[in-house]
């Protein structure tokens, strides 16, 4: 019921000084009511060790240190995008967790067993949807799916 009063969407661009380019997009969400942030991500590209293609990276804040996400984009003959974390060892597209121990040290670990799928496509309508599903040992534990405008000012 927390966000049954609405929820904001901001998107934060990050840029170069010189060049003007935006290297980081942030995704900031947060309820209208009591302004508390319910969602912050952190939008990049990055390429793994163990491919040779650019990947989506997300990272998201966790206390004592983060989750980064990374994402194999593909496209459809529909022209949707997919974007997957389907790797199978460290160094590849999938899940990260690093965390910072009480001595400052940092720690990664790769999550084979959790998946992300994200496909963003046009329906019969002509309305931009996203179907989001993660999964955990090849089950379904949370699956989304959004309508996106152009926000007009």
């Amino acid at each position: 019921m927390d966000t049954s009063r609405g929820v904001t969407s901001e998107i934060i661009q990050l840029k170069d000084k010189s060049t003007g380019e935006a290297f980081y997009r942030i995704w900031l969400r947060k309820k209208i009511v009591a302004g508390d942030v319910i969602y912050a991500g952190c939008y990049g590209w990055c390429k793994p060790p163990n491919v040779n293609y650019n990947c989506t990276k997300v990272v998201f804040p966790l206390p004592n240190g983060n989750c980064t996400v990374i994402m194999t984009p593909t496209t459809g003959d529909d022209g949707s995008l997919k974007l997957v974390s389907n790797g199978s060892r460290y160094g590849d597209p999938g899940f990260y967790f690093t965390i910072k121990n009480s001595e400052g040290v940092y720690y990664a670990r790769f999550v084979k067993t959790m998946r992300e799928t994200i496909h963003v496509y046009v329906d019969s309508q002509g309305v931009l949807r996203t179907d989001h599903t993660l999964t955990i040992w090849k089950r379904t534990f949370l699956k989304l799916h959004y309508k996106i405008f152009i926000k007009s000012y």
